[in-house]
């Protein structure tokens, strides 16, 4: 009996069965518990739903970055465009503007107004287009500019002359104090002495000049005469300096576009 038992074909036969059987579990690989794959594919999930809520909120950004990009540049750019009150040639509602942005003790401002402004005038006279004006003092280089600047708002609410006339004067003037101001105004233009002096004193222009200045400095203007001009209320192109050949090409452009 024990040797129909421990015969050596039926040890081998056992010792086969068991390393079979061994080498089976080990070609699986240990296994996880149902729990932990639980645990695993919850973390995944998770770390896929971040990214895409990451992907989403990057774009929502985007998106509102453009939008309030688009809403800012079409603010500053109804801001800056010309107003009927501050053209002072032409037709009020001009499809093209030539803004000037001058200072009053600037030379080359001062050629211009002398030379190419009345040529310019009579070269477009008839088309739609029209002439304005901003203040931009540059006090680091002309201290009183501010002054003189002012100083013609100022005249303008009580003169019945015409803006120009003042010009021409303040153009040729030196102004350094209230008191020549007020000297070189006041009976010249036939002003009313004590509002006038309140008016430089209380700084009550000074909010126009400040205005026309913050739109230059959006539009970039750091010199003078810098002329901008617009149509339909969108600048199309710029001119920086008394060239009147310049300006002239980029308004007869403009014009033939019509």
């Amino acid at each position: 009996m024990w040797r129909t038992v421990f015969s050596l074909p039926t040890v081998r036969r056992a010792l086969s069965s068991t390393n079979m059987s061994k080498i089976s579990s080990a070609d699986k690989g240990p296994r996880l518990p149902a729990r932990s794959n639980r645990i695993v594919l919850i973390l995944a999930f998770v770390a896929l739903l971040s990214l895409a809520l990451v992907a989403v909120y990057g774009r929502y950004t985007e998106l509102k970055n453009q939008t309030t990009a688009a809403a800012d540049r079409e603010s500053k750019t109804s801001y800056v465009a010309p107003l009927p009150r501050e053209i002072y040639h032409g037709p009020a509602d001009a499809a093209i503007v030539l803004l000037e942005y001058f200072d009053l003790d600037c030379p080359y401002c001062k050629e211009f107004h002398e030379e190419n402004e009345a040529i310019l005038m009579r070269q477009f006279e008839g088309a739609s287009v029209a002439f304005a004006r901003r203040h931009m003092p540059l006090t680091y280089l002309h201290p009183q500019a501010e002054l003189k600047a002012e100083a013609l708002e100022c005249t303008m609410t009580q003169s019945s002359k015409s803006r120009e006339e003042v010009i021409d004067l303040l153009y040729t003037t030196a102004i350094g104090t209230i008191d020549e101001a007020t000297k070189s105004l006041v009976g010249r233009f036939g002003l009313e002495e004590k509002a006038f002096t309140s008016c430089l004193a209380q700084g009550s222009s000074k909010e126009v000049v400040g205005d026309d200045k913050a739109k230059g400095a959006i539009q970039g203007v750091s010199a003078t005469p810098t002329f901008v001009i617009f149509k339909d209320g969108v600048e199309r192109a710029r001119v920086v300096g008394n060239n009147g050949k310049e300006i002239y090409a980029a308004l007869r452009l403009l014009v033939a576009e019509q």
